[in-house]
């Protein structure tokens, strides 16, 4: 495998008519998924997670020496869901699993937010996504 250097770079532009979320609720989302994420971790087959939005990342791993494969993997798979939609337009993917022959991955598309849950193979992947998908994304306006 290559190796790749990842060069962040920062651009402007401006959109008309483009809807601009208030930075409370991208932080409200991007917290209450981490949280989540957080209590997912604890479970004993849970081997890490990546959490991305725009403006942030939270990582978690056992072992911090797979990062940039584990980085490499989840963006490539992101990338190319959105590449099948425009082919065979299938919608746009929020879980997608991938298996190993010891290990799994559960990448997810919540909001503005892309997690990716590592885990052991025998690890209840539904179980992690009913959890993610029960996680409160927009804040509650009271009445």
């Amino acid at each position: 495998m290559k190796n790749k250097k990842i060069v962040a770079e920062t651009s402007t532009a401006f959109v008309e008519d483009a809807t601009v979320k208030p930075v409370e609720e991208e932080n409200f989302e991007y917290t209450n998924l981490n949280n989540a994420l957080v209590e997912i971790r604890k479970t004993p087959k849970t081997t890490g997670y990546i959490l991305k939005s725009q403006t942030a990342a939270t990582i978690d791993l056992n072992d911090p020496n797979k990062l940039l494969d584990y980085s490499l993997l989840t963006s490539k798979v992101m990338d190319s869901t959105q590449e099948l939609d425009k082919l065979f337009d299938i919608g746009k993917a929020e879980s997608i699993l991938i298996e190993g022959k010891t290990t799994k991955t559960l990448c997810i598309i919540k909001g503005e937010n892309k997690a990716s849950v590592f885990m052991e193979k025998t690890a209840d992947h539904n179980e992690i996504l009913k959890k993610i998908e029960t996680t409160q994304t927009v804040p509650k306006i009271a009445p």
